[in-house]
């Protein structure tokens, strides 16, 4: 299927609300600063009765199986304060796990997360299991309705071998 449109994913302000039968985001969403904004935004450009369609990466079967799944207080201390605040904690959690050979002390550690930091690197800033990304869903429909916002339901939560495959419909 060709791609129709480019746009920044978390944001999509080129996208005009309730425009769009379909959203896909594919191993996208661990790289998303503000999932909740993320997924709200998707919703947000989807018509009554749109489905998205997520595809997320098992941290126990990935990259990320040497980390600590995302707690819900992390996701809404993002959304609502900003990521600003975690940024660099994740930075430093995927050196620390993932560049360990090559950044053994901490000046090696500050040096290389500065570097990232710079070049704005996408890491994966934050990890599900399919329970957690389960009990995110949960936090995310809670959060969205204490700001009087979109409604949806999910249709399907299924586990592949390594990934959380999602469709949620959005409501009117």
């Amino acid at each position: 299927m060709p791609v129709d449109i480019v746009d920044n994913g978390e944001r999509l302000a080129t996208i005009a609300d309730r425009s769009q039968d379909f959203a896909v985001a594919s191993h996208f969403i661990e790289h998303c600063q503000d999932p909740i904004g993320a997924i709200a935004n998707m919703l947000r450009v989807l018509r009554e009765d749109g489905v998205l369609y997520l595809i997320v990466p098992d941290m126990r079967y990935r990259l990320d199986c040497h980390r600590s799944a995302t707690s819900n207080q992390h996701f809404l201390r993002d959304h609502r304060e900003g990521p600003a605040w975690s940024k660099r904690q994740h930075f430093e959690e995927w050196v620390r796990t993932w560049e360990a050979e090559q950044a053994r002390t901490d000046q090696d550690i500050s040096a290389r997360v500065n570097q990232l930091l710079e070049m704005d690197y996408g890491v994966h800033y934050h990890t599900w299991t399919c329970m957690s990304f389960l009990g995110f869903l949960t936090q995310l429909e809670e959060e969205m309705t204490r700001e009087g916002g979109i409604h949806f339901e999910a249709q399907l939560l299924f586990k592949n071998e390594s990934e959380i495959i999602t469709i949620l419909k959005k409501l009117s």
